[in-house]
């Protein structure tokens, strides 16, 4: 009983630093799996923001039949003709992100 209580006096520094390390890596990975996920939904949201205001723009032009391609913000719009379909594209460009939406409709 006395041998068994002497063996089990603590973790060596040995295993201390190798426990230390294997928290340490798991630590970094979840931690740039967090960053990498929160970068992704920003980039989406701006998108998803940028179809919408693109959307709005051409359901007016449906609706008046004058297209709106003015610039609001930092997001440029523009349309153009496809020759021989009755098919318009219309595209939204946001000049500090570089995102680029775009969508065709009937004339």
């Amino acid at each position: 009983m006395k041998r068994l209580i002497r063996k089990s006096q603590g973790v060596s520094l040995t295993e201390t630093l190798i426990s230390m390390t294997i928290l340490l890596f798991a630590s970094f990975a979840s931690f740039s799996l967090l960053t990498s996920n929160a970068a992704k939904t920003n980039l989406i949201e701006q998108k998803v923001n940028l179809a919408n205001q693109l959307d709005e723009r051409v359901n007016e032009y449906l609706i008046s039949n004058n297209f709106n391609d003015g610039s609001s913000g930092n997001t440029s719009f523009s349309q153009q003709s496809i020759e021989g379909t009755g098919l318009s594209e219309y595209s939204a460009i946001d000049s500090v992100s570089g995102l680029n939406v775009s969508q065709k409709a009937f004339e």
